[in-house]
């Protein structure tokens, strides 16, 4: 992050602001299955932060960011990419 830069965004997935505020670019559509719920959890856990830091947005339409490594779409919760697992070391390592 440079000294002007007011959010810490290693990847396409995660962003982390001044203040702490956490927010997850979810590239799976919430279809009753609680992925939102869940992946905020996840994400709260591993960052050592409050679930209540967390917020979720729905991805753009962009599969070259946000499109299942497998499957080379943008998929439901059901098919967890591994790039959405992985997206929260470089945030843990700040």
């Amino acid at each position: 992050m440079t000294p002007a830069s007011p959010i810490f965004a290693p990847n396409a997935f995660i962003r982390i602001d001044r203040q702490g505020a956490v927010t997850l670019v979810m590239p799976m559509v919430e279809m009753g299955q609680g992925i939102y719920t869940a992946m905020a959890m996840l994400l709260a856990e591993e960052l050592e932060v409050g679930l209540d830091q967390v917020r979720l947005e729905h991805a753009p339409p962009n599969d070259a960011l946000y499109a299942n490594s497998i499957l080379h779409i943008q998929t439901t919760g059901l098919s967890l990419d591994p790039r959405l697992l992985d997206a929260v070391a470089p945030g843990r390592a700040r």
